[in-house]
């Protein structure tokens, strides 16, 4: 292995490499993973050193504990209203997108709970595994009161087809794993404690395929997809933050904030 990718330190990434594959676990304070402005900027730039390392054949994206991603911590993001510093959030939500489909490294999420921050990472992957107590929604209406242009736009209606994209998203409807399955949204679903391993033997199978065409075949995977994000990912952040800007006004507060902290909600 040329990158010891094992001993870099990452707030909300812990790396385990062995013999060409590489798991990604999201995490916090090694618990359940909340969003967070460190994950925001790492993850896009672990996603470009990936892209010129030959030796990581493989990667396994995953969480901790029982949840995927359901929380979000908008301390961590810093001062939106600071000079330059929302400009660079803008920066790094385009990456955190682009970078993923561009890396040519076939990927395998193993989606272990509720995943309603950002989904889009595990759903981005080629094989798409999930705990058989997964659940999909998005958040940013009722979390943050802000339009879902950071990739959520894109990807859902990319998806689940623009009607019941569209329905989703405005509805703030929530997908279990059995729908999940069902609506082509992950490949396979299977009990918690079967997933990481399910995962590691997929990802030794690939191993056996001739890595240069396993590359471009993740390239010819990632190309529809990334050709839609290319397309609409950027005018999408700019209606957010506009939308994030208006609903400070509305309420009568000074500075903007990428979104409040999230939590969990149903609309029947």
């Amino acid at each position: 292995m040329g990158v010891d990718y094992e001993s870099m330190e990452y707030e909300n990434l812990a790396l385990k490499y062995v013999d060409g594959i590489l798991e990604v676990r999201l995490h916090t304070n090694d618990g359940p993973f909340v969003f967070s402005g460190p994950a925001h900027r790492d993850l896009p730039q672990l996603w470009e050193k990936l892209a010129w390392d030959l030796d990581v054949r493989v990667v396994i994206i995953t969480g901790t504990g029982d949840v995927f991603c359901e929380e979000i911590d908008p301390t961590t993001f810093g001062d939106l209203g600071a000079r330059n510093l929302w400009v660079r959030t803008h920066a790094e939500a385009r990456r955190l997108i682009i970078s993923q489909l561009e890396c040519d490294v076939p990927m395998i999420a193993a989606i272990n709970g509720p995943a309603s921050i950002h989904a889009e990472i595990p759903l981005m992957c080629d094989i798409i595994l999930a705990a058989d107590d997964s659940v999909f929604q998005d958040q940013h209406l009722i979390g943050g009161g802000v339009v879902p242009g950071d990739g959520a736009h894109v990807i859902w209606p990319y998806l689940l087809g623009p009607a019941r994209g569209r329905y989703f998203l405005m509805t703030q409807q929530r997908l279990d794993a059995q729908q999940a399955l069902a609506m082509g949204l992950v490949n396979e679903v299977m009990p918690r404690d079967q997933l990481s391993d399910r995962a590691w033997f997929i990802a030794r199978k690939l191993l056996a395929l001739p890595p240069t065409s396993l590359r471009y075949t993740r390239q010819l995977n990632a190309q529809p997809m990334l050709q839609e994000f290319q397309a609409r990912l950027q005018g999408g952040l700019y209606i957010e933050e506009a939308s994030a800007f208006a609903r400070m006004a509305e309420a009568g507060e000074g500075k903007p904030r990428r979104h409040e902290h999230m939590t969990r909600t149903v609309l029947d």
